[in-house]
């Protein structure tokens, strides 16, 4: 284990260090930052912190989340600004949106989604979390190439680019579906690609999924089928297509949501099964950094405020 901090610890570090702290959630959170201020600060010194919430351990914290620990260490460092202002000027914090601040109708935003308030010191992240940005047609069609250009032909890459709008779509309302079902946290690493299933350009839960779900004692897999597939449908004109629907999946479910399709849609046509199984879920700190290299380099405007929170930590 690394350094560790209390509370009133990580603040005091904070305003110690010879330059300024961004305290982030987790440890790709802080992976991604740092890929970032390479590229846009390559001559930058090294008198700025990435942290990560993990980092702080503090009996006042007992059984917290990540995000809650970073929520945590503002509340306090707003506390002592009143007798130490230096704290806001030399501390910033980047917490995942999650869906604060969004209201559905069914599986769809309304009012329309709309980016998060973001404050001088205080970051958002666009999406529900950080894996979203890499929710992007782009960023998977150039990890099927780097990854398995050998398995990977003109005809697959135009079949996932088909279908990849339905694959969001399909991540959205499975998200929302399991988040009013409370099991979440039961459902994570649970989707493959066997339990979904590709009909006229969309993606639906195939049958196979509820046996998947009551070996994690989840009861309720003949609705979630059932709701989730009827919402695929009902929200398609809503979501399909839409430049936001990439922000509105679950950072963890979504992406299994969306690999899973993607090996779905690359298995029908024609790719080999053990192949189709790396795509779903193989080298994840492979992909990890691939993502991270994406990201950096990807168009500004798919970046923020990822971007804002770099320039805060070098400027």
């Amino acid at each position: 284990m690394g350094q560790s901090y209390s509370l009133n610890g990580f603040l005091n570090a904070t305003l110690r260090r010879s330059g300024k702290t961004v305290l982030v959630e987790g440890t790709t959170d802080k992976h991604v930052l740092h890929r970032i201020a390479l590229e846009r600060f390559p001559n930058r010194a090294g008198d700025s912190f990435i942290d990560h919430a993990g980092m702080i351990s503090d009996p006042s914290l007992k059984g917290q989340g990540n995000k809650s620990k970073v929520l945590a260490v503002q509340v306090r460092a707003n506390t002592i600004s009143a007798v130490t202002p230096k704290i806001q000027s030399v501390l910033a914090t980047l917490v995942d949106r999650e869906w604060d601040g969004l209201q559905f109708v069914g599986f769809i935003p309304n009012p329309i989604w709309g980016p998060p308030t973001q404050q001088i010191n205080r970051f958002v992240t666009y999406g529900h979390s950080m894996e979203n940005y890499h929710f992007d047609l782009e960023c998977a069609i150039e990890f099927l190439k780097f990854s398995f250009a050998e398995h990977i032909s003109g005809p697959i890459i135009k079949s996932v680019t088909e279908r990849y709008s339905a694959l969001l779509v399909f991540a959205t309302v499975l998200s929302l579906k399991l988040r009013g079902e409370t099991c979440i946290s039961r459902c994570r690493g649970l989707i493959s690609f066997p339990h979904i299933e590709i009909r006229n350009n969309r993606a639906y839960l195939d049958r196979s999924f509820a046996a998947a779900c009551m070996k994690r004692g989840i009861t309720t897999a003949a609705a979630i089928i059932t709701d989730t597939n009827d919402a695929v449908d009902a929200a398609w004109d809503s979501l399909s297509g839409q430049h936001f629907t990439q922000w509105l999946p679950h950072g963890h479910i979504g992406e299994e949501a969306i690999w899973s399709g993607i090996a779905k849609v690359a298995l029908v046509a024609g790719i080999e099964e053990s192949i189709a199984n790396q795509i779903a879920h193989g080298m994840q700190k492979e992909r990890d950094r691939f993502k991270a290299q994406w990201v950096s380099k990807s168009v500004e405007s798919k970046r923020q405020p990822l971007d804002d929170v770099v320039d805060w930590l070098h400027n």
